[in-house]
């Protein structure tokens, strides 16, 4: 059975012992708890670039469900969660873009501090770059987390943050528990975390834009230089992606232990 409740900030959809909170203010994940434990995914849908400005918020039972719908205007313009009595909880989403961007898609904030390990699905060991895409192979990965920035500091390898292609599902484990989050077939690259960077003066031509997340879900990742030529000097995958119109996508997300069918 799924129910929900309205607090002064938030619209709470319980299922079983799992409570998930959408904020009036945002229509974004503001909390998320199973039985005793608290999970800090928060803060998302929002645009890895843009601005979301909250127009509507409505919420209704569906069958075995209970559907929360944000609609918006900005880049950010429509967000619908559905609260399942399994336990999954699927985020849609739709938004817009026009013209040059080094990134597209939304994203959610998580502490880095608090996550352990990573497995998925999908095209790994190593991150990818818009202009690096090659070199990974479609696979079942998992690596313990690290901070390593090539070129400045740490020697495990792969690097833990970053953006990785293919994603079928990704399961992060954190001192809170598991989370599963499996992106829609539009998702076209899965961010972990925001890569750290070298100091500024020893950057040379790699310096890059990237959106802050600790996960994200993407079209469009923006490319890295190299010491002697800036992203753009390194041909046509180099360039900023070219936006066109409204984009949509989705994603499917498990709080703790999945259960055992």
């Amino acid at each position: 059975t799924v129910t929900a409740a309205e607090t002064p900030d938030t619209i709470e959809v319980k299922a079983g012992d799992l409570a998930v909170q959408i904020g009036k203010q945002t229509g974004f994940l503001a909390g998320v708890r199973r039985g005793t434990q608290v999970f800090s995914l928060a803060q998302g849908p929002r645009p890895a670039a843009g601005d979301a400005n909250l127009v509507s918020l409505e919420h209704k039972a569906d069958g075995a469900a209970h559907v929360v719908t944000a609609t918006y205007t900005g880049d950010l313009r429509s967000v619908t969660w559905r609260v399942q009595g399994n336990g999954w909880v699927r985020c849609d989403y739709t938004y817009a873009a026009e013209g040059p961007k080094d990134f597209l898609g939304v994203a959610f904030d998580y502490p880095e501090g608090q996550v352990r390990v990573k497995r998925w699905l999908g095209d790994g060991p190593s991150p990818v770059w818009r202009n690096r895409l090659r070199g990974v192979s479609f696979g079942l990965w998992s690596d313990a987390y690290n901070d390593t920035i090539t070129g400045w500091s740490g020697w495990k390898y792969p690097e833990f943050k970053g953006f990785f292609s293919h994603v079928r599902w990704l399961q992060l484990e954190t001192t809170e528990g598991q989370i599963t989050a499996i992106p829609g077939s539009e998702v076209q690259f899965v961010q972990v975390l925001t890569p750290s960077s070298a100091p500024q003066d020893l950057q040379a031509k790699t310096a890059v834009a990237l959106p802050q997340a600790g996960l994200a879900f993407l079209h469009a990742i923006p490319a890295i230089g190299n010491k002697f030529h800036t992203a753009a000097q390194t041909g046509p995958q180099g360039r900023p992606a070219q936006a066109r119109g409204e984009y949509a996508g989705s994603v499917s997300l498990y709080f703790g232990p999945l259960p055992i069918q």
